[in-house]
Order: C-alpha cells, then structure tokens, then sequence
C-alpha cells in the first residue's frame, strides 16, 4: 500500500532580524533572498488527505476449484478459450467411483428384492397364524410385532444404501465436473491431465469481459469504511466504485495456501473498454475543493504560530498565517495570504 503524499522535506528556517528593544506590529523586512531560493504561488486547489494505491482494471474473474479431491481425467477447454455458463472445463477420473457405483447400486436391488419377499412371507404367515390362532392371539401378535421390526430394520438398511448412491452420484455427476460459472473467457489453468488435486485448491478461472472491476494490494473492510471518500481514476476519469469483501472461505483459503491476498472494487459505470488499464484508487479520510493552498514546506513555526515569507518586489517579507487542512505536500491557507502572491519554500 502506498501513502498518497510524499514525506515532507525538511524544515528550512530563515534567518529573522530582529530590532532590539522595539515592540513591533508590523511584517519584518528582511534582506533580498538569494536568486536560487524556491518560489511557489498561492493559487486555489483541491486537498485531499488519504491514501492512494495503484490498481489494475481487470474482468471480473472467478476462480474455481474441486470440492473433492481426485485425479484430473479430462481438460475440455484451452486457455483463452471463450465458454458459455454451464460448458464443463475440467473432470476428475472417476472410474473407480463408477465401478463403485455399479457394485453399489446392483447391492440396493438386491436389498430391495429381498424386501419385497420377505414381507410377502411374513404377509402369509400372517394370514396361516391367524386362521390357526386369530388374528388377537398373543402368538399372531407376536409374530406381527417381530416381522414389523424387521421391516423397519431391512428399511433402514436400504435408506443407508440410497443415500450413499446418491452421495456417489452427487460426486460423479457434479462435484466430479467444473463448469463455466459465467459467459467469458478461461483466463488461468494451473493442472494437466493425471495431476493429483486437493479439495478447494484452485485450478482454474474463467473472466467475465461484460464487466470489471479493480484489484489492488489487501485491505481490511473496516478500513475502507473509514475512509470518507473511496473512488478511482483511469485515463484521467474519475469513477465511483464499491468495496468487494473477501469471504472468510476465499480469506482462508488464501491464506492456508500461501497465495497472495487483494482487495476488489467494483468499478461502476465503467465500460469493458477500460480492461487492462493501469489505475488510482484514492481513499479520502479528508479533502478541500477549491481552497487557497501552499505548498507545506512553505510554512516555518514560531512561538506565535505559523508563518511564511512572502516575495514583494526584491524583499522577504514575514507573514503570520491561519491554516486548515494540512497534508505532506499541501496547507489550506485560511488567512493571512491572498491568491496569486509568491511564498518562500525549502529549497
């Protein structure tokens, strides 16, 4: 992160003579300065106070990744290519799983047929104990209440095996298979067929050009909340933009992984045209339009406050002045000096 302002060069003090023994009200005259003293006008301008950072215009760009992990079996797309929301870009190899599944799903029909006989037979057995016994003797109620037990038992076994088909299917259907998350271009691959990958770990992303947004270095939420003003500057334009926080996954994840940390503005009102420009992303704790300005290294502090040596004519004159805002390179002049006259500054 840079700061907006350069630090301020140091103080230059001018001599002042003072006569001895006199009250005086009035400027001091000085001796001429020297041809080679710097000279600055007091001229209106805007001062900001806050904090600049260099930034790049780029497309919106998602980066996507496995929530399982596995062995790449496929890449579908190359790099640059342009895909439409939905296209798949990379599969796992999920052969195993598929053999899996198989065996998985022959064992829940199996389970399910075994099901439906054994409630025909206790369904018969039902029937030939209660001619023997009625259907409210202990013994067919007893029977009734063991085959109901069973039941339940063989339905939890068969709602186990749906439930890891399913899962099975989730993984080789879906979480198996990256899609294009929007209409764009692939911007970034970072595997090949039969590298191993991790859940979460990134390996691909595609740009969306219908719109963009600024990247620049990693700031905290709460410091950009604090900053009166947030806007950006490309190609001389200024633009409104809106802070774009990290999820505390993408944070983490981040983190854990070693990979750089940035922060994302949304550049509104911004045309795709401005991809790949460079750009200023000011953050304005404070700021003046229009208000008379000097140059900070023109102001020399004394026991009554500030002052600056203004030129008139081939004299230096002192003059005792009321400031605002100050930054590293700029003061707000509030009185004391008018619009056009020529201050001293540190050479």
């Amino acid at each position: 992160m840079k700061r907006l302002w350069a630090a301020a060069l140091a103080l230059f003090l001018l001599p002042v003579l003072v006569s001895c023994g006199a009250d005086r009200d009035d400027p001091e005259l000085l001796e001429p300065m020297e041809v080679g003293s710097d000279l600055a006008q007091v001229k209106r301008e805007d001062i900001y106070d806050g904090t600049v950072l260099t930034a790049s215009v780029l497309p919106r760009c998602e980066e996507l990744s496995f929530s399982v992990n596995g062995r790449v079996g496929e890449i579908c797309v190359t790099l640059g290519q342009t895909v439409k929301k939905g296209d798949p870009l990379i599969r796992l190899d999920t052969k195993e799983l598929e053999e899996s599944r198989e065996e998985l799903t022959k064992e829940l029909e199996y389970a399910r047929k075994m099901d439906e006989f054994d409630t025909r037979e206790a369904e018969l057995n039902e029937a030939r104990i209660a001619q023997q016994s009625g259907w409210d003797s202990p013994a067919c109620q007893l029977y009734i209440n063991e085959r109901e037990a069973e039941k339940q038992e063989r339905a939890t076994q068969i709602g186990k095996l749906e439930r890891k088909l399913k899962r099975m299917n989730q993984t080789i259907n879906v979480e198996s298979v990256i899609t294009a998350s929007c209409d764009g271009e692939v911007a970034a691959m970072t595997v090949c067929v039969g590298d191993s990958v991790k859940k979460d770990q990134v390996v691909t992303a595609v740009a969306d050009n219908s719109s963009c947004f600024l990247q620049t270095d990693y700031m905290e939420e709460g410091t950009v909340n604090l900053a009166g003003s947030v806007y950006a500057v490309v190609g001389g334009v200024r633009y409104e933009v809106e802070y774009i926080p990290m999820s505390t996954k993408d944070y983490v994840a981040r983190n854990l992984s070693g990979r750089k940390l940035f922060s994302s503005f949304r550049l509104k009102d911004g045309d795709t045209g401005l991809i790949g420009e460079f750009a200023m992303l000011y953050l304005m704790s404070s700021q003046r339009e229009q208000v008379l300005s000097i140059p900070s290294n023109a102001l020399i502090w004394g026991e009554s406050g500030y002052y600056v040596y203004v030129q008139r004519g081939d004299e230096r004159i002192r003059q005792e002045v009321k400031v605002g805002l100050r930054t590293a390179a700029q003061t707000e002049i509030l009185s004391g000096l008018k619009e056009g006259e020529m201050v001293y500054v540190a050479g």
